[in-house]
């Protein structure tokens, strides 16, 4: 082998590209040759260069994967910087920062240092965060995750350390190859090598390994730096995400902390102690309380808006002014003064005249803009409320979702709703409006019919609502979904005359139309007056104000930021969006809050608002309610219209389900877990899993059929594998897990997940409440017989307490509503129309023929359910006619100061609908939630989109 042989093998030894140099050296040479040269070179050095050949390769192989795994966390990095930089995280911080504020003062009033209050200051992460110190580190670093810093070599490449400067290895003397035989030069052709030509390819040969071998380990050198750079850059991200910014649920969780402490009682009373011993009471000018609450940001923004609109109206105005009097004065300025001719006198005249009529038409163009402006303002204000509801109502923004961007192809959501009720009715078509039919499969677990306790009875062959029964004006989300599906109200102008009974007499009767002649205006009207007359007419005016007051919750807003896509983790977020002083009203009685902070009269409370909040919340007053679900309540009932779905208001969860079109599971939901690969799954795979019971599968539209995963679901049962929770259950995976229903009346346990929701005490249960239906008449004079039985085990406290005779009304009340000290074993009586009852005509029929003592359908609230000997005392019912009773615990049991249940149960995809109740109990209320869960679903999208995600 000559040295063109090797110096032209040299250049691709040096690249490492064709393999060990001995496999290219032994093609050349016969099989004797070839033994005996690897004996005399030595075994172990080809071995050596073999094996560090197979570590250059692994090493490379190790390099691309470093630097793919770099790309992907400098590509999260930078999605994670664009997701923290939203308008909700600002919001957060900025109600983070109005509240430590407040709390600094209080600190420094008490002589303790703001970190003393709030422990969680001393985080360097989140104070930077919360007072903006990382904004300029944030700014600085934000281009650092697009590419990763090159590390510099000072080493020659290896291409550079081949084999030129190998030494002749064959004599000059050899005889050249023939051209064209592709062999090297001294090779002789078709003669095996003699022991003198082989000990100069054996010592060739052999030099030409031990370049090869330092080659190598100058490769290997470089790709162990190469390494140590993508093990740095990877150091530096990791630095880099953990000098980040907090996440959003850890501000949630802060935010919270903050409102704790600003409500806690051991910081009012050592502020209380502290003022009283070192404040100054002398007279001087009152500090503004601060601005708290994310509210009042943006209502702020609006007011410098109008102002800066103002002042360029003013200025606008005022340059029209003065062209105006340059228009007027003109053509007197331009005429030349003529002392010989002219009077000065009547210059001076002219002047002032041509001054007085530009002031005057100035004047009077201001007058007529403002009158104009006046009446526009008063014309917007009286409809205000209608020209919002006709623009929501053609844009649809408060019925529909807006659709998310298309998921990656081969993607899609699997999603579990634990409950059909009009909170899971509504969150499952919104999340079909936002993500379409093809990229999510909604799954409905629901032992009962759709509509939860929204529900319909059939008595004598006619429908009756036998749950939620009516629904407020001001309930904007209910009314967007039955305009969305075509659905008509009834009853909502009908004069409904009611009587409120203490138990010995009728305190208050309302007015009956047929006695003002069949007028309803003449019979509203005597209602007002005669309810003027016992409780205050100024008190009846500060009851309707109630509504628009201060200290009511701004539910205007809550819509506005729910269309914007803003999400809540927990009910005291929401309530801070009402209204700073909202979460407050969780801490408190209604009975306090009224009379002491509203001033609304003891009497006023006690006979009027608490018998309606009685029969709306199962029996409880005002003593056990918090103040913010007394509002929602005269809010909701006796300072709005109300009104009723024609046809039954379960109409708008079936319609709601049949839009979503989810697959219907009838069975029992009992176990949620995480599933057993959840710590390893892709972010695009499922990671819980619902285990149920009794499983039979229909689609929405009511015909047979399931998709195949259920089909496969309810072929196999899954073996027990946490538990014996799993035994017996069919076991489902997905990715999002929603529970729509109480949890205080839930089967469901949870297993590796939700911890926070498994170690709270279900302490509370709901209310139970029983409506008893039938057909029949009041007997008034068992009123009479009550009465005059409770004036004796009482004291006498008037006329009417003397004689109950006096209170009765001339008619039977279509409503009877009782107070909390009475003794009746119901709470209240109502008369019932049929859900399709369309036209008011047909309504006045009914009540009017329920006051001529003819039999109609009346629905009786109770504790518990009552004996038929027992109604018999209060009705007159025809012989056989039947009492049909619905039992369920249908309202929360509130109390004071009011715990709740958080939205999110699991960071990882597991919401509650039904935490929204412990707020207020309403149809309205339950939309909220849902609407509240469709957001959080989205946002849940947005952070696991990517390459490897959604």
């Amino acid at each position: 082998m000559g040295p063109e042989l090797l110096s032209a093998r040299s250049g691709s030894f040096g690249e490492i590209e064709n393999g060990p140099l001995w496999n290219t050296i032994k093609s050349q040479l016969y099989e004797p040759e070839v033994s005996y040269i690897k004996r005399l070179v030595g075994a172990s050095l080809i071995q050596q260069n073999r094996l560090m050949f197979d570590e250059i390769a692994s090493l490379r192989q190790m390099l691309a994967d470093f630097k793919e795994q770099n790309d992907e966390l400098a590509t999260g990095l930078k999605r994670q910087a664009d997701f923290r930089d939203t308008q909700h995280r600002d919001l957060l911080r900025q109600q983070a920062q109005i509240i430590l504020e407040d709390l600094r003062s209080q600190a420094a009033a008490i002589g303790y240092t703001l970190e003393d209050l709030v422990p969680d200051l001393r985080k360097e992460q989140l104070r930077d965060f919360v007072f903006n110190r990382d904004k300029d580190l944030g700014q600085s670093g934000a281009g650092c995750c697009s590419s990763p810093p090159a590390t510099p070599s000072t080493r020659p490449p290896s291409s550079l350390c081949g084999f030129n400067t190998c030494r002749s290895l064959v004599p000059p003397a050899r005889s050249p190859t023939p051209s064209g035989s592709g062999l090297p030069a001294g090779l002789p052709l078709g003669q095996p090598l003699g022991p003198e030509a082989l000990g100069e390819v054996v010592a060739g040969i052999r030099e030409a390994l031990e370049a090869e071998n330092v080659s190598l380990l100058l490769v290997i050198s470089e790709e162990m730096q190469q390494l140590e750079a993508q093990d740095l850059v990877r150091s530096s991200f990791g630095g880099r995400a953990a000098r980040g910014e907090p996440t959003t649920a850890e501000l949630q969780q802060f935010l919270h902390r903050l409102q704790d402490i600003v409500v806690s009682p051991g910081l009012r009373a050592l502020s209380l102690t502290t003022s009283c011993n070192s404040v100054d009471f002398a007279p001087g000018p009152i500090r503004a309380a601060p601005i708290t609450g994310g509210a009042s940001v943006k209502r702020l923004q609006a007011l410098i808006f109008s102002r800066r609109q103002q002042m360029v109206e003013e200025v606008e105005a005022a340059e029209l002014g003065d062209a105006q009097d340059e228009a007027v004065l003109g053509t007197g300025a331009k005429q030349a003064f003529d002392p010989f001719f002219d009077d000065p006198f009547a210059v001076k005249a002219n002047e002032k005249a041509a001054i007085e009529v530009a002031s005057f038409l100035r004047f009077q163009q201001l007058s007529t803009v403002a009158l104009v402006t006046i009446a526009f303002a008063l014309a917007a204000a009286a409809f205000r409320e209608t020209i919002c509801d006709a623009i929501r109502s053609f844009l649809g923004l408060d019925s529909r979702v807006p659709r998310l961007k298309p998921l990656r192809s081969g993607r899609r959501i699997k999603v579990a709703i634990l409950g059909g009720g009009i909170g899971g009715s509504a969150v499952a078509v919104w999340l079909r409006d936002l993500l379409g039919d093809e990229q999510v499969e909604l799954v409905m677990f629901q032992n009962s019919p759709v509509g939860g306790r929204c529900q319909v009875i059939e008595l004598d062959g006619q429908h009756y609502e036998a749950g939620a029964a009516i629904v407020s004006e001001m309930n904007v989300l209910f009314q967007a979904l039955m305009r969305r599906f075509s659905l008509t109200r009834r009853g909502s102008a009908v004069n409904v005359p009611a009587a409120i009974f203490n138990g010995s007499r009728f305190v208050f009767c309302g007015i009956s139309t047929a006695a003002c002649c069949g007028v309803e205006a003449a019979a509203k009207l005597a209602t007002s007056w005669k309810l003027g007359l016992r409780f205050g007419f100024l008190a009846l005016i500060r009851l309707q104000g109630l509504s628009r007051s201060s200290s009511a919750p701004n539910f205007a807003l809550l819509y506005q930021t729910l269309r914007d896509g803003a999400t809540y983790a927990h009910p005291r977020e929401l309530l801070s969006t009402l209204g700073h002083g909202c979460l407050r009203l969780t801490e408190r009685p209604a009975d306090q809050f009224l009379v002491r902070e509203v001033g609304l009269p003891g009497q006023l409370v006690k006979e009027l608002a608490e018998p309606g909040m009685r029969a709306n919340y199962g029996g409880q007053g005002c003593d056990i309610l918090h103040a913010f679900v007394g509002l929602v309540s005269i809010c909701g009932g006796i300072c709005s219209k109300c009104f009723a779905v024609c046809g039954g208001n379960v109409q708008v969860a079936e319609r709601a389900v049949q839009a979503a079109k989810p697959s219907l599971v009838r069975g029992n939901a009992r176990l949620v877990r995480r599933a057993a690969n959840a710590a390893t799954a892709a972010p695009w795979e499922p990671t819980f899993e619902v285990g149920y019971d009794t499983p039979s599968t229909c689609d929405a539209a009511g015909g047979a059929g399931s998709s195949p995963a259920l089909r496969a679901a309810a072929a196999s049962r899954a073996a027990a594998a946490n538990g014996q929770e799993a035994e017996g259950l069919f076991m489902e995976a997905f990715h999002l897990v929603i529970v729509a229903h109480p949890l205080e009346q839930s089967m469901v346990q949870f297993e590796g997940c939700c911890a926070e929701t498994t170690q709270v005490e279900r302490q509370l249960p709901f209310r139970r409440c029983t409506a008893h239906f039938l057909r029949g008449t009041l007997k008034m004079r068992h009123f009479v017989e009550a009465g005059a039985a409770e004036t004796r085990s009482r004291s006498a406290g008037g006329p009417y307490e003397d004689d109950p005779q006096a209170s009765m009304p001339m008619f039977a009340p279509a409503q009877i509503l009782t107070t909390a000290d009475t003794t009746t074993p119901f709470y209240s009586i109502g008369l019932q129309f049929p859900v399709d009852t369309a036209s008011r005509k047909d309504a006045q029929e009914v009540i009017a023929s329920a006051e001529r003592g003819e039999p109609q359908v009346y629905k009786v609230f109770a504790s518990e359910p009552l004996p038929e000997s027992e109604l018999d005392k209060w009705f007159s019912r025809p012989k056989g006619s039947p009492v049909h009773t619905v039992d369920w615990y249908a309202y929360p049991q509130y109390a004071v100061p009011q715990s709740f249940h958080p939205f999110v149960l699991d960071q990882a995809g597991v919401y509650y609908v039904n935490a929204i109740e412990q707020v207020a109990s309403a149809m309205e209320m339950s939309l909220i939630g849902a609407r509240n869960v469709a957001n959080l679903v989205a946002d849940w999208v947005s952070q696991r989109r990517g390459p490897r995600g959604f």
